[in-house]
């Protein structure tokens, strides 16, 4: 009985161990649900506006930083909400415009037309004409933070963490950019090309980012989110934007940037 009960308590702590460490394994960065729009100080960063249906307009003071959030549990990869940019076919409706440029980046006929501003086979604007390769910039910023990490709390502190995991389910095949950076350095870049219809998850690694631009991940600024081609009107979503340790799984199948590896000299915007 005694060899019985000491075998036990080990089992029990053994796996009290367990869900410990299992309660630190993630954090998640923004789920786009009601409240995450709000700073640690819980002043909001983004101004909430309902717009037509279940899509509500976060307005940040700088316009480019805007974004849409669908409120349908269908919709979202986890939650009640998620991340939501789209592409018309035309023109775009007013309830639907992220930013006064919004003709340029959400009408697939001006995108992919004579200006071509999301097409990275045939580009044609000013100085720059022909194939774009993987370094070219014109692609859009779907998803940014523009620092608003630096006034989350404890989400700016990803010490200890690997990889930053991404949901993105786009309407039609797509490729994804995706750069973080700290309150000086900006990574390099990683793509992905994501399957239509369905969620993957974007795995960027942290590791290469740090080595790469020395990024000091006990004090980061910035996510960013960016469409790189696009075949057709439709919609991108995203969701579940959270760090993760290494031998994480997703419910959904997990996609690597294959891009060829950038420059590390990169540097914020901000700087």
């Amino acid at each position: 009985m005694k060899k019985f009960t000491v075998f036990f308590t080990v089992l029990l702590g053994t796996a009290s161990a367990m869900l410990c460490q299992g309660q630190t394994d993630s954090k998640l960065i923004m789920g786009f649900e009601k409240g995450e729009e709000n700073g640690a100080d819980g002043k909001p960063l983004w101004e909430c506006k309902a717009r037509s249906g279940n899509d509500v307009f976060w307005k940040h003071d700088y316009s480019s930083c805007n974004l849409m959030v669908r409120n349908d549990k269908a919709s979202a990869s986890q939650g009640e909400a998620a991340g939501i940019f789209e592409i018309f076919d035309k023109s775009v409706p007013k309830d639907k415009e992220i930013t006064f440029a919004a003709e340029r980046w959400q009408n697939f006929g001006w995108a992919y037309g004579k200006i071509k501003y999301l097409d990275p086979k045939n580009m044609e604007y000013g100085e720059m004409e022909g194939p774009a390769d993987w370094n070219a910039t014109r692609f859009y910023t779907i998803f940014s933070m523009f620092k608003n990490l630096q006034r989350m709390g404890e989400k700016k502190d990803w010490s200890g963490y690997d990889y930053l995991y991404i949901d993105a389910k786009p309407g039609q095949k797509a490729t994804l950019r995706v750069f973080v950076e700290d309150s000086t350095n900006r990574s390099s870049y990683q793509h992905f090309e994501v399957e239509p219809g369905k969620y993957q998850t974007l795995k960027f690694d942290l590791k290469s980012a740090v080595w790469c631009s020395k990024l000091d991940l006990k004090n980061m600024g910035d996510i960013n989110l960016l469409l790189r081609s696009f075949s057709g009107p439709g919609a991108v979503l995203f969701d579940n934007i959270r760090l993760v340790k290494e031998g994480a799984k997703s419910q959904f199948p997990i996609i690597s940037d294959l891009s060829p590896v950038f420059d590390c000299g990169f540097y914020s915007q901000y700087r």
